[in-house]
């Protein structure tokens, strides 16, 4: 730690406050609501989080003080500043305060001023320290009690304290207003995306095209699948545009990998890429990069794909997510491939597919179990089809928008770092004793955790006096 203003020293986190764990938390306790006691988990850390509150005092399990003394948990008081300590979670990086008496579970753990007038200080001090890098284990992230205890805290005097913790209040609450406007914007493009393909594929895009010019009606499509209304409803179209079974119109193929089992390394690291669903993009678009290879063996019980192919998840939590190739893939029959004409037409069927994404989920619901789609849902899919001019405008136009949407996408990101970046600017600033002026008549920092360790000590719970002993002294005093 860099050399510190005058009048403030550097103390151990456990020499100015109380660290303490949560306990494990019965699943018969668990889903009461009307107790005394909430019992704090990291979702409950999360949720106020991600609410832009700093304070806690809901939870959607409470407990009784009959079953809080079964428990035997430590009752985290008001002011504990809670984080989880455990998982993913722990890299987080969320702090909160408890604004309700409560206990927390074994995921939890929370630091106590001994000076309730520090609560507010040392959760800023948290905010601004990766409590995640003190973990130990190179599997499950995880921290001990004695890690967060042997912190170092940069310790100002009492009244700088509070005139910094006031002065963070102000400007982190800009911040966090400004934080809370960018966060409105992924939803936000989301819809954007969702309305463009929508318009899209609907005609409603290019409605002003089609005014300036006369489109031919597509060419008749013929096939042996009919229309299967089952998945989306069906609409009026313009009357230059047909819906006609996606079967008959594109070729859709599954995806092969026939050697069991299906991780078998003989199979891999060759010359052949092999994408698997966790590579297609979670928006749609382009496939630009794969994880995985497949050798001559494995391209021998595999099928290959052409560049520019529309691949559909058709199993598992991401099912109807969509993506094209943009080189030759294999993949396996989790995966189908659909192919038209060209690749312009491939977009457009990719368009259309990302517009119904959410129908298709639901009818692959439908049947319990694991949601699964199969070719003869996806054969007779209905499918808007504009004349191949109109499709070629349509396709233009879509990327135009979809490339404005991306450039909006990333000034948010950039923005978001920006701003993660300036909250711990003006954290470090503050624990470097560069964002309040120091007061000379403020009591020093040393007087400070002398008062701190007399408080620690009147309030450690005095041992109960040995019964072998009392009763001695009573013998010998009879």
């Amino acid at each position: 730690m860099s050399e510190l203003p005058k009048n403030w020293i550097e103390v151990r986190l456990g020499s100015i406050a109380k660290v303490q764990s949560g306990v494990g938390f019965p699943k018969k306790y668990q889903g009461i609501a009307d107790a005394e006691y909430p019992v704090y988990k990291v979702g409950d850390v999360s949720k106020a989080f991600l609410y832009n509150s700093s304070l806690l005092s809901e939870s959607e399990n409470y407990v009784s003080s009959e079953t809080l003394g079964v428990m035997k948990g430590n009752v985290f008081d008001i002011g504990t500043i809670l984080f989880a300590k455990i998982g993913e979670a722990l890299k987080l990086n969320r702090r909160v305060i408890v604004k309700k008496k409560g206990i927390a579970d074994n995921n939890v753990m929370g630091v106590k001023a001994i000076l309730d007038e520090e609560d507010d200080y040392l959760f800023r001090y948290l905010q601004s320290f990766d409590v995640a890098g003190l973990s130990r284990s190179t599997t499950v992230p995880s921290i001990r009690k004695t890690d967060v205890e042997d912190i170092l805290v940069p310790l100002a005097p009492l009244n700088e304290q509070i005139r910094i913790a006031n002065k963070l209040d102000s400007i982190l609450a800009k911040v966090d207003k400004a934080q809370a406007r960018l966060d409105k914007i992924p939803s936000i493009l989301k819809r954007f995306r969702q309305s463009v393909l929508a318009a899209a594929t609907s005609g409603e895009l290019t409605k002003e095209w089609r005014d300036e010019n006369t489109p031919i009606k597509h060419s008749e499509v013929t096939g042996k699948y009919e229309l299967d209304w089952s998945i989306v409803e069906e609409s009026a179209l313009p009357e230059s545009w047909q819906w006609v079974p996606l079967g008959n119109y594109a070729k859709c193929s599954r995806g092969k990998f026939s050697i069991r089992p299906r991780n078998d390394p003989s199979c891999f690291d060759g010359d052949y890429p092999f994408i698997q669903i966790g590579d297609l993009p979670r928006q749609g678009g382009f496939i630009y990069s794969h994880k995985q290879t497949l050798n001559e063996k494995g391209y021998s019980v595999s099928r290959e794909f052409d560049a520019g192919t529309v691949v559909l998840a058709i199993v598992g939590a991401t099912i109807a997510n969509t993506g094209i190739t943009t080189y030759p893939v294999c993949f396996p029959d989790s995966l189908v491939g659909i192919n038209s004409a060209s690749e312009t037409t491939n977009k457009y069927l990719d368009y259309h597919l990302r517009a119904i994404k959410e129908d298709i989920r639901q009818a692959s619901y439908a049947g319990g179990g694991q949601p699964n789609i199969k070719l003869t849902m996806v054969n007779p899919l209905p499918l808007p089809l504009p004349s191949e001019a109109e499709i070629v405008e349509i396709v233009a136009k879509v990327e135009s928008l979809m490339a404005r949407a991306n450039k909006v996408e990333k000034q948010y990101l950039d923005a978001k770092a920006r701003l993660d970046r300036l909250t711990q600017s003006i954290l470090a600033k503050a624990f470097r004793g560069e964002l309040v002026p120091q007061d000379s008549n403020d009591e020093p920092a040393e007087k400070l955790l002398e008062r701190i360790v007399a408080e620690k000590e009147l309030n450690k719970p005095k041992k109960a006096a040995n019964k072998r002993t009392t009763k001695a002294k009573t013998v010998e005093k009879e």
